[in-house]
């Protein structure tokens, strides 16, 4: 057991020296150290059993910040303010017998928050089958609010926050992935474009050998092939034309 490696210590192995910030700390440094955990529940209780619950709770040496909300519409201002929400209890019904599904809806469907874990309680279990549920809503886990003590709440938060950290760090390497292969696709691409090079048939005019371009303009043969290649000219007589030209000279035809 104590040899065995979560998917966040697979990363930082494969891409440490990479991802590394330039003064030589890991990006895992900077990680917030507070996890957040918004509770959408319409009844003040739950809320007041929630906080003594998990009163001193840590995961990992980081602490709990609780943000909470009493309706699915409350729940959606407070996520328009904190989009690193790691771990979310919500009420299936509240203001609607649907309200905390369409709250599941949108923070998967419209706000694509993929790595945010969510556990769904209710009081009214036969509202929402479990099992429909949970085939229907990326959820995390569905439990009626008796059978979800203390220690089952704890159980879930650990289990719900070390999923969220891994999928966090899969995701953010992702990204930086991403931008080093767009990075070096640009620079590859800028290379390719400064390549000039001939291919293909080349119209020639066959008395002055100006040459036609793609636009069916004639130019001279000299400035078409410096326009598509990167070849330079360096201009001299040979032997034929100087003796044609300058008859009065003698060239021979090594000169």
């Amino acid at each position: 057991m104590g040899n065995q490696m979560n998917d966040g210590d697979e990363f930082d192995d494969l891409f440490a020296e990479e991802f590394n910030n330039e003064d030589g700390r890991d990006i895992s440094q900077e990680i917030e150290d507070q996890w957040k955990i918004l509770v959408v529940d319409d009844d003040e209780d739950v809320h007041a059993v929630t906080r003594l619950a998990l009163q001193g709770f840590s995961f990992q040496g980081k602490k709990l910040i609780l943000l909470e909300a009493r309706s699915d519409k409350e729940a959606r201002e407070v996520l328009k303010d904190h989009s690193d929400i790691a771990m979310m209890l919500v009420d299936v019904v509240m203001e609607s017998d649907t309200a905390g599904l369409n709250l599941v809806d949108y923070v998967r469907n419209e706000l694509k928050y993929e790595s945010v874990r969510i556990v769904l309680r209710t009081g009214q279990p036969g509202v929402a089958p479990e099992q429909e549920v949970i085939r229907q809503y990326e959820i995390d886990d569905y439990k009626s609010k008796t059978e979800l003590t203390s220690e089952k709440l704890m159980t879930a938060m650990m289990v719900g926050l070390r999923t969220y950290e891994a999928m966090n760090t899969k995701e953010h390497y992702q990204k930086k992935l991403e931008e080093e292969v767009a990075r070096r696709t640009a620079s590859l691409q800028q290379a390719l474009d400064e390549i000039k090079m001939l291919r293909g048939i080349i119209p020639i005019c066959s008395h002055c050998k100006k040459i036609r371009d793609d636009d069916g303009c004639w130019s001279q043969f000299e400035a078409y092939i410096q326009k598509y290649s990167e070849a330079q000219f360096s201009h001299s007589l040979c032997p034929d034309c100087a003796r044609h030209l300058y008859p009065e000279f003698h060239f021979d035809d090594e000169s």
